[in-house]
């Protein structure tokens, strides 16, 4: 839980100063985070914590220019929508489809 706070206060202050250090810092944070929140222990929480890295994966892919960043989102949108399937939750799904869109889009537009 720490780790999922930290990645979200660097989250915020790497987007406030546009700072690409502070964002690539949230998804070590995030990463570390999902050591402890797996899948097997807490399917929701681990899709939720994914998702918080993939967007901050894709704020480094739009400040950086770096396809690979927003390639890696995409993944984990991936992911994040097979669980959400598995749980039928629907609401959840169609936000993690809105947010894959969206990465798809970024990918192309960086040329990806």
């Amino acid at each position: 839980m720490t780790q999922n706070n930290l990645g979200a206060a660097l989250q915020a202050l790497g987007k406030r100063q546009d700072d690409a250090r502070s964002l690539e810092e949230a998804c070590t944070a995030y990463e570390n985070a999902l050591l402890e929140i797996t899948r097997e222990r807490s399917p929701i929480g681990w899709a939720m914590t994914l998702g918080n890295l993939a967007a901050v994966r894709m704020l480094l892919a739009e400040r950086t220019s770096n396809a690979s960043f927003a390639l890696l989102a995409l993944d984990d949108f991936d992911e994040i929508l097979e669980c959400f399937r598995e749980a039928s939750l629907a609401r959840y799904m169609e936000l993690a489809e809105d947010q894959r869109k969206k990465a798809q889009e970024l990918v192309a537009g960086l040329g990806g």
